[in-house]
């Protein structure tokens, strides 16, 4: 990327200047490392077995689903709906940050059934609903470095203004993954980059420089986040895909793939949470109803976190008080 067309985002959108004054951040593309899952205890590596490696991050949505992008777990072509790519090839790893203690030292399972969301689609150059679900042959163990993330609001409306209003504070909001390194090698350990919110407008005309197609596309409508690294030169890169874009404690969003060169000026896109929540939140959902079905808990329950934990826990109440008689 030439010193003109850096010079001319700067022109154009005058965010130079505040991104270029927040502080300093760790990185995933040029960056340090992070030596333990703690920071992040819910990210979960997807490794590929055809591809030895990791291909794309998730997240624990309970402790038996993992949610990612729908990217990472299906074939998409133009126009087309996801086509599953088979099970038995990946690996879901949660609670080791180092790529080559993850099979020895990280807790691994396999994936029994992958769900899309139903509006998942390639458009020409981008991927709209970028949204899967995995569930899980056995529970994750929870650990101080696995951990159930946690949804900020169950509410729709309400998560999409707190979200947006945590990403425009003086919160710090991250991406973490396993993505490629500045030398375009695959990364050992997990690390993690501050990125801010640019507005739509903002995006697209940054996009129209190098895709005059992607212009048009509508982010607020598909409910999806620009972001930008503030040294600009940083970014997300392949392999971080799925992983999440978090603001403090709470993920509120969905790492998708990028359409360029990592490390260049062009804006990392993220699928809203409010997305998933929405999704989640449908009778109709076939991942709650399959729930449902095998497991007998209550489909009426919107937070999947809370409902395997909270049968444990009465279990043991229960135990508890009959042992004690």
């Amino acid at each position: 990327m030439s010193m003109n067309i850096a010079l001319l985002y700067c022109a154009l959108f005058s965010i130079c200047v505040a991104l270029a004054s927040a502080k300093s951040d760790s990185k995933i593309f040029f960056g340090s490392k992070v030596s333990s899952t703690s920071g992040v205890p819910y990210i979960v590596a997807i490794y590929n077995t055809k591809k030895s490696g990791v291909t794309c991050g998730g997240m624990l949505f309970s402790t038996r689903l993992v949610v990612t992008a729908c990217n990472c777990l299906s074939y998409l072509a133009i126009g087309k709906k996801p086509t599953r790519l088979p099970l038995g090839r990946f690996r879901f790893i949660a609670g080791e940050s180092h790529k080559d203690r993850m099979l020895k030292d990280g807790q691994v399972r396999k994936t029994v059934a992958t769900y899309f969301h139903p509006k998942c689609e390639r458009l020409e150059k981008i991927i709209i609903y970028d949204i899967s679900i995995a569930k899980m042959n056995e529970v994750f163990k929870i650990t101080p470095q696995v951990q159930v993330l946690d949804i900020e609001d169950w509410d729709v409306d309400s998560f999409r203004s707190k979200a947006y209003s945590m990403a425009l504070m003086n919160v710090t909001c991250k991406m973490a993954g396993w993505g490629k390194t500045a030398s375009r090698r695959e990364e050992n350990d997990l690390k993690v980059i501050a990125m801010y919110l640019i507005n739509e407008y903002q995006c697209n005309e940054i996009w129209s420089l190098h895709d005059p197609t992607l212009k048009g596309h509508s982010f607020y409508q598909h409910h999806q986040y620009c972001t930008l690294n503030s040294r600009l030169m940083e970014d997300t890169c392949r392999g971080d895909s799925g992983g999440p874009y978090y603001c403090g404690n709470y993920p509120i969003g969905i790492i998708q793939n990028g359409f360029g060169p990592c490390g260049n000026l062009e804006p990392t896109i993220v699928t809203s949470f409010s997305l998933l929540i929405e999704w989640w939140n449908e009778n109709d959902n076939p991942v709650r109803q399959e729930l449902h079905k095998k497991s007998g808990y209550g489909r009426s329950r919107s937070n999947p976190s809370q409902t395997p934990q909270a049968m444990t826990l009465t279990i043991s109440l229960i135990s508890y008080f009959i042992l004690k008689r």
